[in-house]
């Protein structure tokens, strides 16, 4: 009893004594690494616990607040204008206001999420002289010249330059620099009092390969709030799908873009991969979550589409996950996926390309099928696999329950306090 209570009251301690400050680009309508530092901050909002400053827009309240307030326009400008000089992300222009912010919060740690095209990694190592800094990153880009991910390009692994993403967002410019720009990145991730974190094995190899065993990289992988997850009964599922004007008796193929015009995200090969499905099965419909337009649209076959556009509601997101067969998962570079870890907890098959973080998942959760990037054929025989699949009950649930358990916002907040302990602990 007495061990009970003593744990009891120093996870009590840590959650009333901790103060994060949360810096990211974006609230969580930003999507993708925002998401989850807003996700963060609403879980650690407990007593004022924390305070989720993003530089460029959001729904502002006691704990989210905008770090400009009247010069955001003219830093924005000033940023494109250092990107077109080939300085993407080099001067600290938000460093001012991030000083302002910390002497106000006085916070015990200040967690940064996404950086690119918003926050020099100048800042960090300023703000790191004063105040533990964690960073979780969310792609490649703090080991590169500036990219997100460097797909076929291994230059990043030779110091960078003659980068093939030049103007390609945020590498918006024509003057290569991204040498110089990756000296800067790795010289800050090597500096003291900066605690670096990853969704993902597969990118915190990368990171400690790149640091050369300077920084040990702590793998914390990302959450998704399983207690708004819908019971979904065939009946229901019917029901959902009928509303959809879908057909309850057919394959439905669940695809999920940000932006289908990025060719990263991988649309192109998805449309193509249903094209030729097509050919050989054509009693399947598609559901459309997020971003896209009419012109993505006329790449696919003529089948029954629902479009669904953007979700915010996490129940009705889920469910509509539920309603699905499959989600076809063809991005040609990624690291964990929100959409992947939703689909889990959903149940849901999952068929796509063998990218970044998808491996290790794969080897973990049940109903993940992957090939080689680039690979369509194996991905259309594997969506007929599905198709022909009489049951798949047992393989839905047993990944559902599995899932729901260790990709739950609890297991999320608590893997981040535990490293917050430990961070706070080694100031001492």
């Amino acid at each position: 009893m007495t061990k009970i209570i003593r744990i009891l009251w120093e996870t009590l301690y840590t959650i009333t004594e901790m103060r994060i400050l949360i810096v990211s680009k974006s609230d969580a309508a930003g999507g993708g690494a925002s998401a989850v530092a807003a996700q963060l901050n609403r879980l650690l909002n407990f007593e004022n616990q924390s305070l989720h400053i993003n530089l460029w827009r959001g729904q502002l309240s006691a704990n989210m607040r905008a770090l400009y307030k009247y010069f955001g326009k003219g830093i924005s400008a000033l940023r494109k204008l250092e990107s077109r000089l080939g300085l993407v992300d080099f001067l600290p222009l938000e460093l001012p206001n991030l000083l302002v912010a910390i002497r106000k919060f006085r916070p015990q740690i200040v967690h940064f999420h996404d950086l690119s095209s918003a926050i020099s990694p100048i800042s960090l190592f300023v703000i790191s002289r004063f105040v533990p800094v964690v960073f979780t990153m969310h792609d490649v880009s703090p080991v590169t010249g500036g990219c997100l991910y460097p797909l076929d390009c291994d230059r990043f692994e030779k110091g960078c330059g003659n980068c093939p993403q030049l103007g390609i967002w945020p590498l918006t410019t024509k003057v290569d620099r991204t040498k110089f720009l990756k000296r800067i990145r790795l010289s800050v991730l090597k500096s003291e009092n900066i605690f670096l974190l990853a969704p993902s094995k597969w990118l915190s190899s990368i990171v400690e390969k790149e640091v050369r065993g300077m920084k040990d990289v702590h793998v914390i992988s990302n959450g998704v709030n399983v207690a708004k997850l819908p019971e979904v009964s065939d009946v229901d599922r019917h029901k959902s799908l009928s509303e959809f004007r879908l057909n309850p008796k057919h394959q439905t193929i669940l695809i999920v873009a940000s932006n289908t015009s990025d060719s990263r995200k991988g649309f192109s090969e998805a449309s193509s991969v249903l094209r030729s499905y097509f050919l050989i099965n054509e009693k399947f419909q598609i559901v459309l979550m997020g971003g896209t337009n009419q012109e993505a649209i006329d790449l696919l076959p003529k089948v029954p589409i629902y479009v669904a556009g953007f979700i915010s509601d996490e129940s009705d997101k889920l469910r509509l996950y539920s309603a699905s067969d499959v989600l076809l998962f063809t991005s040609r570079a990624d690291n964990q996926p929100l959409t992947i870890l939703e689909a889990l907890v959903s149940g849901i098959q999952i068929v796509g390309f063998e990218v970044g973080g998808l491996t290790e998942l794969q080897m973990k959760y049940q109903g993940i099928t992957l090939a080689q990037p680039g690979d369509e054929a194996s991905v259309v025989r594997h969506l007929l696999e599905n198709s022909r699949m009489k049951s798949t009950e047992n393989i839905k649930s047993s990944t559902k329950n599995l899932a729901s358990k260790t990709l739950s916002e609890h297991v999320f907040l608590r893997n981040h306090l535990e490293f917050y302990k430990k961070v706070i602990q080694n100031e001492k």
